[in-house]
């Protein structure tokens, strides 16, 4: 008679159980679904690349933009890089650009992070936040897709399982119109 309880008890542990499964998946897919968050034109930025130069956002319209959001300290940030290289190697000659941005006040750390990495695509140093705040960065990576004619499509914030593969078929659907 003791063993009733028990079955009864492990059988609502197991239902309670899947249904936090089944919460979280749809909490996932809809990050996922729900990646279309922002509207309306891309804040404009100038900042100043690791090379040197000065990169103003609004001189690259007519391309499709990536801008990512990163930190030397953010694994995820880190985990994402080859993948975003891969994207960029890949379609920098169809119009489309990949601009990382990292948001630490310390470029010789970023420098020694990048020579890990060792990326293609441009990295800009914004020292003061002020195109994190502009953009609203509350999470490591953010992920911004900014269409030809300079709109905010996309945003994808922090590392959601799939994001590779809703990256870069949003990249794609930018690329065909």
């Amino acid at each position: 008679m003791t063993k009733v309880p028990f079955i009864k008890a492990k059988l609502a542990l197991s239902i309670k159980l899947v249904a936090m499964l089944l919460a979280t998946q749809s909490i996932f897919f809809a990050s996922i679904a729900n990646a279309e968050l922002v509207k309306g034109e891309a804040p404009n930025f100038t900042l100043k690349s690791l090379r040197g130069d000065n990169l103003k956002l609004s001189e690259r319209r007519g391309e499709v933009i990536v801008l990512t959001f990163w930190a030397s300290w953010c694994d995820p940030c880190k985990q994402i890089m080859p993948m975003l290289n891969d994207l960029y190697l890949r379609y920098r000659d169809e119009g489309f650009t990949l601009l990382a941005i990292n948001v630490e006040k310390d470029v010789d750390k970023v420098r020694k992070e990048l020579r890990t990495l060792q990326v293609s695509f441009p990295v800009l140093i914004d020292v003061t936040s002020e195109v994190s705040k502009n953009y609203e960065v509350e999470e490591m990576p953010s992920t911004y897709l900014i269409d030809r004619d300079g709109n905010l499509r996309y945003t994808h914030n922090g590392l959601p399982g799939g994001f590779d593969d809703a990256l870069t078929k949003q990249i794609r659907e930018l690329m065909a119109e």
